[in-house]
């Protein structure tokens, strides 16, 4: 986590400041990234879960405990 404390900004010169700024453009975008790409792969994760929830419950026998257990991994 980058911390900025009372910075004299006017004592960088423009293309310095355009390079940080870039380099904030690029943090954001790979957090960004970073966040989506877990959505994702929690999304995959709960649509399987559910199916097999969905599964064991029209066979009629144990699906809670059955989607209890899947949800330890």
């Amino acid at each position: 986590m980058l911390f900025l404390y009372n910075l004299q900004w006017n004592a960088f010169s423009l293309p310095e400041l355009n390079n940080f700024l870039l380099f904030l453009q690029n943090e954001e975008q790979q957090q960004i990234s970073l966040i989506k790409q877990n959505c994702q792969e929690l999304k995959v994760h709960m649509i399987e879960r559910m199916n097999r929830l969905s599964s064991v419950s029209n066979s009629g026998c144990g699906a809670f405990s059955q989607y209890e257990d899947s949800m330890l991994y």
